[in-house]
Formats: structure tokens, sequence, C-alpha cells
């Protein structure tokens, strides 16, 4: 089983609880953030493997998220999901730095 440490954020709560309750059952240890300065927090603290990021949430949207991660933490991997995402913001997260979107 992995042992990795996965920090989510995501200002939808059933959202984290959906995706933390998988991943907690595949062996992985999970953060839950609620918004993006609540996450890098918790990246500071925690020192996850992994980031999933929300696109849009309020007060830090999931771009300005990515772009604090990639300045202290260059080697974390960071994944941003959307409902809503379109190719230009796909774009726009991969030259960020992100692993998928």
């Amino acid at each position: 089983m992995p042992n990795e440490k996965i920090l989510i954020t995501d200002d939808e709560a059933s959202i984290r609880t959906a995706l933390a309750g998988r991943l907690t059952a595949n062996g992985y240890t999970v953060f839950q953030a609620e918004n993006g300065r609540q996450g890098i927090e918790l990246a500071r603290s925690e020192e996850p493997d992994m980031a999933i990021i929300d696109l849009q949430m309020p007060e830090m949207d999931g771009m300005e998220m990515l772009k604090h991660l990639r300045e202290e933490f260059p080697e974390l991997t960071v994944v941003i999901m959307s409902g809503y995402g379109t190719i230009e913001k796909a774009v726009e997260a991969m030259k960020l730095g992100a692993f998928d979107f």
C-alpha cells in the first residue's frame, strides 16, 4: 500500500470528503483544506507528496495557490481539478507547473 501524503484543497466539503475517502481506502494519508490559504499552511506543516486543488475557490483560486506552491515546493506534484475548466485554463495551469488538469 502507498504511504504518500496527499493534500486536497476544495471549498466543497462533499468533494473533499469523497476524494479523501477513496484515497484513504487505498492507503494514502490525506489532509483536507477548504481554501487556498489553509491549503498552503497545511502544505508547509505536512509536506505532502501531491496536492489536488480545485480551480474555483473564494479568496484564493487554484491558479494562485499553484503559484505559491511552485515557489515554495517546486518538486510537489500538483493536479488542478475543475468542473468548469477550459482549454485556456488547462494550458495556463500546465505552464505554471501543474502535473495535470
